[in-house]
């Protein structure tokens, strides 16, 4: 199953659609991003936490375990940015880890008209429902995919915040040798090439971005966001992680968040 919105979906956005005060709204606030998923859905996240889920069934909104010390919000269609208020102050107050707010604010930062990689999609996954449990790719969840504007190739970008996962399993090397896997799966690239080509459309459509979309993308990658706050914490990325990924052919990109710039640059 692809991520892929439905025509007769996305008449509701355009001008005199029932969503598109909601829609304009959204693209207002540069502190949510809109992701489109399977089975024609589009899920509105602040800092990783879901807002709201639009499908042709209606409006989901809120969890309610984000609720649970306050009243549930209302989502009035005709003014949503008092619905989206509340709930963004809910999930703040619900979860305050840093890595999913630089992750967002990535997303925004770089779905520029002269962004050097432009996001696609936060949380990629690779659906594997119809496959026997035992034929499954281990790891499948993608923090960030973007496209390289110079080559057209597809970036998996891990984010790693600070030095408390670097090691282990879910740790850089550990990373590095599950995407491996995942890229030499030639269902897995095909699967990706064709949701990136769907989201980047779909979006395009929705008024989200402005981007020229090829008629074929290169290779598919991996490459590694770190993300600092102190000099000495990048360093220890180089020495330990950074050089040995270089010679494998793997770059990392380096984001100092004490300068609240989150433009993917190779420095």
């Amino acid at each position: 199953m692809n991520r892929k919105l439905d025509k007769d979906f996305i008449v509701h956005f355009k001008e005199g659609g029932k969503y598109h005060k909601l829609l304009s709204a959204v693209k207002a606030d540069h502190e949510l991003t809109l992701e489109i998923r399977i089975n024609s859905e589009i899920k509105v996240y602040y800092n990783k936490g879901l807002v709201l889920t639009l499908s042709r069934k209606g409006e989901k909104p809120l969890s309610d375990g984000y609720c649970r010390d306050s009243v549930k919000p209302k989502l009035d269609l005709n003014s949503p940015e008092t619905y989206l208020d509340a709930a963004k102050r809910l999930i703040i107050s619900h979860s305050r880890k840093i890595e999913f707010t630089i992750q967002q604010k990535i997303a925004a930062a770089n779905q520029l008209s002269n962004s050097e990689y432009f996001v696609v999609d936060m949380e990629w996954q690779y659906p594997q429902g119809d496959i026997p449990e035992a034929e499954r790719l281990y790891k499948s969840r993608i923090d960030i995919v973007a496209v390289e504007r110079s080559t057209n190739d597809i970036v998996l970008f891990e984010l790693k915040q600070g030095t408390g996962a670097l090691s282990g399993d879910s740790g850089v090397d550990g990373h590095y040798h599950k995407s491996s896997l995942l890229m030499g799966n030639n269902d897995f690239c095909r699967h990706l090439e064709q949701d990136v080509r769907n989201i980047l459309n779909d979006k395009v459509e929705l008024g989200l971005i402005d981007y020229e979309i090829p008629e074929r993308f290169g290779i598919v990658k991996q490459m590694f966001i770190y993300a600092y706050d102190k000099d000495a914490a990048r360093e220890r990325y180089e020495r330990n992680f950074a050089f040995e990924l270089e010679k494998l052919g793997v770059s990392s990109i380096y984001i100092d968040t004490r300068f609240n710039d989150y433009g993917l640059q190779r420095k």
